[in-house]
């Protein structure tokens, strides 16, 4: 049966009932514990980089850097797309009380990460001779990834556990081991890599232990987690789990999403490939100097999606339908306002920041940065459409958009990045991510009934436009780092004096009110669902 939850039938539908608002408050407030996270964890890893790249050699971080990606591809392939689908379906089954389904989607998450984990790694350990002499031809190396080959499994399967609290709404848990343990962790091997003066195996060694260590931990809050929700008790009474394998479920979900996942590969290198085929290897420089600067404006996005996602899944399951467009808004606004110092910075202060963290010789990708960073920025104000999509089942209709979005993704760039070469490839990535995202908020309006656009929020977006249009203004006009920033402040502060009512801060963060002179000037007051 397909929902409709748009303005004509709001009536019918009625008020949010009140553990819908405090659902979304709830994940809100977790959202940015995690996005608070995120940045400490940017910080730390910024320092080991750092630190790694001073204490090793040029070829051994070579090594290090090649044995991780390595790492990360075979941790993609071993979870056959299940760790997708894994926070919807916990969330869902707990909300129908499938506590057989639940306990069997895990144990199929863990029986093949464990398993095609396991058959990886022996076969590189078994064959690193020949990987060493026949495949990367580096001896050294083949025992690095040897060694590294047990981080995939182990990372996956923190991964999960991650998926499962998001399920449960534990942000906390998640902040503690993912963005403090982890982070601290890693600096220990860090450390100890400087004191011992060790190698790259060393490190590597070190990295697969402080993955290990986090993990146990994490194993360890799960179960106290799942105890408490009464899940570990839960059983036939012989102290036994049922299990019940829902794989026709897991599979249909997970299967479409190769589309999804062919989408972002294409994204993220067809441009590269055209663009040094057609102006060489200076304009990639060029283009890809600018792109993880420009990406920053999806940090807020990235960092609230894993919360965000399952409470859909769970508001959807229990019928609320009112609920979930509620919360699919209150959520776009809070990244839209949260995103936005981020845009302010790549957008109107593009200019002398790239030059200033780049060097003289990229000024000229300073217009790069600012179209690129228009694209981002726009997927993240229309709010979690694709998640929403996926975590609603509709994951055939996300497919047929992302097939369709990457068709406009390379016939922008075969017809851009010839003629126009670096800029040509920023016009196609912006035109490409914002077709893409409109494409999947008609489908999420279509398919679900949810709102394109509440009316509710119009103040706040009409706000972060007449702010973009003065800091486009102030790019022509200024050139200076001093003036762009003084602009760019101003935008933020309007941006938040006009947030503060449309997003309920007093509601979310009742706190904040009770700091003093500033408190009541930040809550503000609140939309009226």
């Amino acid at each position: 049966m397909r929902a409709t939850v748009g303005t004509d039938n709001a009536a019918v539908l009625g008020p949010t009932p009140p553990e819908g608002r405090s659902d979304v408050a709830r994940q809100i407030r977790g959202s940015s514990l995690l996005l608070v996270g995120r940045l400490l964890s940017l910080g730390a890893n910024l320092a080991i980089q750092v630190v790694l790249v001073r204490q090793l050699a040029k070829a051994d971080y070579g090594m290090f850097a090649y044995a991780l990606s390595v790492v990360t591809m075979v941790g993609t392939i071993i979870t056959l797309g299940l760790d997708r689908g894994i926070s919807r379906f916990v969330a869902v089954f707990r909300e129908r009380e499938e506590t057989a389904k639940l306990w069997g989607t895990i144990a199929l998450q863990v029986a093949t990460i464990v398993g095609l984990g396991t058959a990886v790694s022996l076969v590189v350990i078994v064959g690193r001779d020949w990987i060493g002499s026949s495949v990367v031809h580096d001896r050294p190396l083949a025992s690095l990834l040897a060694v590294m080959v047990l981080v995939a499994p182990v990372q996956a399967l923190d991964d999960m556990i991650a998926s499962i609290f998001a399920a449960f709404g534990e942000s906390r848990a998640i902040f503690v081991r993912r963005y403090l343990l982890g982070p601290a962790l890693r600096l220990a091997v860090v450390v100890a890599l400087v004191v011992m003066d060790g190698g790259v195996l060393f490190f590597g060694a070190g990295y697969l232990i402080a993955g290990a260590l986090g993990l146990a931990f994490y194993g360890r809050l799960l179960t106290r987690m799942l105890r408490a929700h009464g899940l570990v008790e839960s059983g036939d009474g012989r102290g036994r789990a049922r299990i019940s394998f829902p794989i026709r479920e897991v599979a249909a979900f997970t299967v479409p999403l190769l589309a999804t996942d062919a989408m972002f590969v294409v994204l993220s290198t067809s441009d590269v490939v055209i663009l040094r085929q057609s102006a060489g290897s200076a304009a990639v420089a060029s283009y890809r100097a600018i792109l993880p600067l420009a990406r920053l404006n999806q940090l807020v996005m990235n960092s609230f999606s894993l919360l965000i996602g399952p409470m859909m899944a769970r508001l959807w399951a229990r019928g609320d339908r009112r609920g979930l467009e509620d919360a699919y808004w209150q959520s776009a606004g809070w990244v839209a306002v949260l995103s936005f110092p981020i845009f302010a910075i790549t957008f109107g202060v593009a200019a002398p920041l790239t030059e200033l963290l780049f060097g003289h010789r990229y000024a000229g990708s300073a217009p790069y940065l600012q179209i690129v960073a228009v694209g981002f920025y726009f997927n993240a104000v229309l709010g979690f459409n694709g998640v929403t999509l996926k975590m609603l089942g509709e994951v055939w209709l996300a497919a047929r958009i992302a097939l369709l979005a990457l068709a406009v993704n390379l016939g922008a760039n075969l017809f851009l990045i010839p003629r126009y070469g670096p800029l040509g490839a920023a016009i196609g990535t912006c035109v490409s991510v914002s077709f893409y995202n409109v494409a999947k908020q008609v489908a999420l309006h279509r398919s679900t009934g949810v709102t394109f656009f509440d009316g509710r929020y119009a103040e706040l977006y009409a706000t972060i436009v007449g702010a973009v249009g003065a800091l486009l203004v102030s790019s022509y006009v200024f050139d200076a780092m001093a003036p762009l920033a003084l602009v760019a402040a101003a935008a933020c502060l309007v941006v938040l004096l006009t947030g503060r009512r449309a997003l309920a801060v007093g509601e979310t963060f009742p706190e904040i009110a009770r700091i003093p002179v500033l408190g009541p000037w930040l809550v503000g007051g609140a939309v009226t669902p």
